[in-house]
C-alpha cells in the first residue's frame, strides 16, 4: 500500500511516526501522540526548507524519502536508562557516619517511571545496590549495546563532593565526585565512560547532587533562611514558590518585611495545595493559616540558630539546618586521606581515556558554589523537573525545558545546564527531552 500524504490534521501510527523521525533530526514537532497539529507542520517547513524541499508543510513521497533516508529505521532506534538513588550509604567504608538523606530513593523511582513511560528500557540501583562497580558495569553494559542513534539516559540523586586532584591535571585542582555506597566515583570515570560509547549515541545525564566542598557562613546563612521560606509535605513536596527576602545577616528584613512578603505569595501557596483553585477565591482566614505556619517557624526564640535582628522582635532562629546533598567537608577530606592510594589509583586508570565521541548532555541541580536542598518527597531540582515535565506535556527542547525549570527555582539553587563533549550536538538540543 502506498504511503499516505500527511497533512495538518491528520491522525495515526503514521504520523506517530513522523513525529519520532523528526524529533531524530533535530525538528520539534510537539507531543509525539500521532496528531498532525501546527507545532508538526511547523517542523516539517522547517525541514523542508533545510533540505531544499517544497516548503508546503505535506509529508508526501519526496519529504517522507528525505527523512527517512536520514534515519531509516526509527523504530529500531533504542533507549536505555540507568537511575542512581542513594539515601544512605556504607558508613564503615567512609570510615565515620553519613548524614543520611531522605528524598533520593524517590527521585530514582520517579525518573525511572519517566523513562519507561518514554519507552526506555530501565535499571535502578538503590542504595547498598549503587557500588562503584554496579555503576559503573551498568554504564558499560549500555556502551556495549547501544548503536548510533540510540539514547542513554542517566539520572543521579545522592550526595555530591570535591577532592584534590591526585594527579594535578585538574585546571582548579579538584574532582567533582558521587558519593556512592562503597566510595565515591570521580567525575573522570564518567567522562571515559562515556568514552566507551560508539559516535552517534545521544547520552542525557541529571544529577540531583552538589560538590560544593566549602561553603561559606553567609551561604549558610542563606540556606537556613530559604529552608524556613518553604514547607514540605510527604505527598506535595515543597511548597511556597518566593522565599522570604532574608539572605544573611547584612541584609535581614524588618518582621514587617517578611510578614508582608510572605502574605503576598500565600493565596497562591494556598491555591496550589488545594487543587487548583484561583488565588483570589482563597479566604483570608485561610491566608492567615499558612502564615502563621511559616512565621511560627522563624518567631520561636528558643531555637538556636540566630540569623539577623529584627526591628519588632528579638532574634530570628531557625529549627535547623535545612538538609543539602554535598557532603559534609571534614567527612571527605577524611575520605580522600584514607584512601588516597585507592583514588590516586582510580584517576591513573582513566587518565588517558580519549574524548568522547557521542553526544552528551549534562543538567546539574545547581551551580558548583551553591548547594542543592533535599526534601521529604524529592530534592528540590528533581521536583521542579517532574512538575516541569508534567507527565508528558511539556514539548519544548532541552535548553527550554532547562529555562523553565530554572525559573521555577530560587536564587540560591539555579541548575546547570553543559556539554561534556565538544562542538555540542544542536539537532540533540533542539529534540524534544527524553525521545528515543
Amino acid at each position: 500500500m502506498a504511503q499516505r500524504t500527511l497533512t495538518r490534521g491528520s491522525q495515526g501510527e503514521d504520523v506517530r511516526r513522523l513525529h519520532l523521525v523528526l524529533n531524530q533530526a533535530g525538528y520539534d514537532p510537539g507531543s509525539v501522540d500521532g496528531v498532525f497539529g501546527q507545532r508538526t507542520e511547523d517542523a516539517v517547513r522547517a525541514f523542508q526548507r533545510d533540505h531544499g524541499l517544497e516548503e508546503d508543510g505535506k509529508v508526501g513521497p519526496k519529504t517522507w524519502g528525505a527523512l527517512t533516508a536520514l534515519h531509516p529505521t526509527p523504530g529500531a532506534t533504542r533507549g536505555r536508562s540507568l537511575h542512581v538513588g542513594l539515601n544512605f550509604v556504607d558508613d564503615a567504608a567512609y570510615g565515620m557516619p553519613v548524614p543520611p538523606l531522605r528524598g533520593c530513593e524517590n527521585d530514582a523511582r520517579d525518573m525511572m517511571a519517566l523513562a519507561r513511560a518514554q519507552r526506555f528500557e530501565s535499571r535502578m540501583l538503590l542504595n547498598g545496590q549503587a557500588t562503584a562497580a554496579n555503576v559503573t558495569g551498568a554504564v558499560r553494559d549500555a556502551a556495549r549495546e547501544l548503536e548510533s542513534g540510540d539514547f542513554f539516559f542517566l539520572t543521579y540523586s545522592g550526595h555530591g563532593s570535591q577532592m584534590r586532584d591526585a594527579t594535578g591535571e585538574e585546571p582548579d585542582q579538584l574532582d567533582e565526585t558521587w558519593v556512592l555506597y562503597d566510595r565515591q566515583l570521580l567525575d573522570d570515570e564518567l567522562s571515559a565512560l562515556w568514552a566507551e560509547f560508539r559516535p552517534g549515541v545521544r547520552i542525557m545525564m541529571l544529577s540531583d547532587s552538589c560538590h560544593s566542598g566549602t561553603v561559606s557562613r553567609d551561604v549558610v546563612f542563606a540556606y537556613k533562611a530559604f529552608a524556613a521560606s518553604f514547607q514540605e509535605a510527604r505527598d506535595v513536596g515543597f511548597f511556597l514558590d518566593t522565599p522570604i527576602p532574608m539572605l544573611t545577616t547584612r541584609s535581614a528584613p524588618g518582621w514587617d518585611e517578611v510578614e508582608q512578603s510572605l502574605r503576598e505569595v500565600m493565596p497562591t501557596v494556598v491555591a496550589q495545595l488545594q487543587g487548583g483553585r484561583a488565588s483570589e477565591e482563597v479566604q483570608p482566614p485561610e491566608v492567615q493559616h499558612y502564615l502563621d505556619l511559616v512565621l511560627n517557624e522563624l518567631e520561636d526564640d528558643t531555637r538556636v540558630m540566630a540569623v539577623g535582628q529584627f526591628r519588632d522582635t528579638g532574634p530570628v532562629v531557625l529549627d535547623q539546618s535545612p538538609i543539602t546533598r554535598n557532603l559534609p567537608p571534614d567527612i571527605a577530606h577524611a575520605d580522600q586521606v584514607a584512601r588516597w592510594r585507592e583514588y590516586s589509583e582510580v584517576k591513573k586508570e582513566v587518565r588517558n581515556a580519549k574524548p568522547p565521541q557521542a553526544s552528551v548532555l549534562l543538567i546539574s541541580g545547581c551551580q558548583d558554589n551553591q548547594l542543592s536542598l533535599d526534601g521529604v518527597k524529592n530534592g528540590l531540582f528533581t521536583q521542579r523537573l517532574l512538575e516541569t515535565w508534567s507527565n508528558g506535556r511539556f514539548s519544548g527542547n532541552y535548553r527550554e525545558l532547562h529555562r523553565q525549570i530554572v525559573a521555577s527555582m530560587p536564587p540560591q539553587q539555579t541548575p546547570n545546564y553543559f556539554w561534556d563533549t565538544n562542538p555540542p550536538s544542536v539537532a540533540f538540543e533542539l529534540q524534544r527531552p527524553f525521545t528515543i
